[in-house]
């Protein structure tokens, strides 16, 4: 239903899909661009984690892309989102920004999963950060925040912290990169 980007405690992107129709996914901050809807993404008002507004619906290979680039150099951030999901297996990405050198969060076999990878790609950490039977058919809400300053990916789902990973410490910085829901482009 909504994802939200915060940076250094600003909220930089956010996504409610109440409204969108087509291709265009508007940005509630007011401070980019709208996002573009590929693969065919649907919006559902039947079915929302908070009963009213509107859900985008995500089959496989379709995406939302953002043309805003992220800054994600040198920034710790968070990620939030509602999720609904029966699929087991691998998820693709709920959220994610680049290949090796950003960022991934996403869910396989019903728990949440991340990659980190810093500047060039050459040094990426990615696995399990916690919870499970997240996809049980009904809505979770689920954060990841990439402390990178710490080393750390923490993650929450519905309130509470089901895990955190440790990075290694050559992550302290990701390159810019811009922001998608849904299957990353860069590795279906």
């Amino acid at each position: 239903h909504t994802i939200d980007t915060d940076i250094n405690d600003q909220e930089i992107l956010s996504y409610s899909f109440d409204g969108d129709s087509g291709t265009t996914v508007q940005d509630m901050t007011g401070l980019n661009p709208p996002g573009v809807a590929s693969g065919g993404v649907t919006f559902s008002s039947s079915d929302t984690p908070t009963g009213f507004g509107r859900a985008a619906v995500f089959p496989a290979g379709a995406y939302v892309r953002t043309p805003y680039t992220l800054p994600l150099s040198g920034h710790d951030f968070t990620i939030t989102l509602w999720v609904k999901t029966t699929s087991s297996g691998r998820t693709g990405g709920i959220a994610n920004a680049g290949g090796a050198d950003g960022f991934r969060f996403s869910l396989t076999d019903g728990a949440i999963y991340y990659l980190a990878g810093g500047v060039g790609g050459t040094n990426y950490s990615e696995g399990s950060c916690g919870g499970s039977n997240l996809n049980d058919g009904t809505w979770h809400n689920i954060v990841g925040v990439f402390k990178l300053s710490a080393n750390q990916v923490i993650c929450y789902a519905d309130g509470q912290r089901v895990g955190q990973a440790t990075l290694p410490g050559t992550i302290t910085s990701m390159t810019n990169q811009v922001a998608q829901m849904g299957t990353p482009t860069c590795c279906n």
